[in-house]
């Protein structure tokens, strides 16, 4: 027998298909995902953005907008890379 290498694994087809099934985000109106967010915050003090993302399902770049508005970016230890509310 020749074993021969396949061109689409099972796993590739697998996450193209859940990829279509899902297809692309939407921006949500900015109030609602800020609502989303303010929820989010009040469980947890940092998040980072791939976590906000899956909370409010929007497109990173539209989230980063509204976030930079509301939150820091933390860029030092302990919290590196994390997003938290601004002080009121």
């Amino acid at each position: 027998h020749v074993y021969r290498p396949i061109s689409h694994p099972k796993h590739t087809i697998d996450c193209e298909l859940k990829k279509k099934a899902e297809g692309r985000k939407a921006r949500d109106d900015k109030d609602k995902v800020m609502e989303m967010l303010y929820a989010a915050f009040e469980k947890h003090q940092y998040y980072n953005i791939k976590d906000l993302q899956k909370i409010t399902k929007q497109p990173i770049m539209h989230l980063k907008e509204i976030l930079k508005e509301v939150c820091d970016y933390n860029v030092k230890n302990p919290h590196k890379n994390m997003w938290e509310l601004k002080p009121e």
